[in-house]
Order: C-alpha cells, then sequence, then structure tokens
C-alpha cells in the first residue's frame, strides 16, 4: 500500500518551510506512515484509491469527479455521508485499509 498526504497547508507566502516541517512533524509524531508528502489546492488532479477530506469543498469536487472520499469528520461536514473517521486510531486505520481493500480502483 503507498499512502501520499495531499494537503493544501501552504496558503501563506513566506512561511513555507515552517509549514513543511510542521507538518512532517505532526504526520511522525502521531505515527500516520507515508511514502510522500504533497502540499496543492488542486486535489481532485491526484487519482488515489481512497481520498480522505474534511473540506465540504474538496469532498465535493473529489466525489463529482469519481473518487472514493472518506469524510474526516469535523462540525462543519456534518451533513455529507460517509464513511467517515473521527481520529487516526488503529480501529479506523483498520476500517481505512478494509475500505481499500473493497473498493474498486
Amino acid at each position: 500500500m503507498y499512502i501520499r498526504i495531499v494537503t493544501h497547508r501552504l496558503f501563506v507566502s513566506g512561511q513555507h518551510q515552517m509549514v513543511v516541517s510542521d507538518t512532517a512533524q505532526w504526520l511522525d509524531s502521531n505515527r500516520i506512515p507515508y511514502m510522500s508528502l504533497c502540499f496543492t489546492g488542486l486535489k481532485d488532479s491526484m487519482q488515489a484509491t481512497i481520498h480522505i477530506d474534511d473540506s465540504p469543498a474538496n469532498i465535493e469536487t473529489l466525489r463529482e469527479a469519481g473518487q472514493h472520499v472518506v469524510v474526516f469528520d469535523q462540525p462543519y461536514n456534518s451533513t455529507y455521508a460517509g464513511p467517515r473517521i473521527d481520529s487516526w486510531s488503529d480501529t479506523n486505520v483498520e476500517t481505512l485499509l478494509t475500505l481499500f481493500e473493497s473498493w474498486p480502483e
């Protein structure tokens, strides 16, 4: 399995080095494994078996593009249908692995 983290955190000019470092440190401290880290606002251009996102705009765009999206639960996206996860717990990671294996590419 290949995990690519795609985020749109580079929104403040001049802060890129800090944001990249903080993001990698957060991923490492939360034991989230990944092979690559990509910063882009155009998430629908990234082909993946499963996308995990909290942004309503990204959820809609990715689903309209025919992509599989797991909603990362936040108060502002509660109206979107699942599947959903609310943390990076071992149980939720197991759920994601099951979805990964069951969704066709």
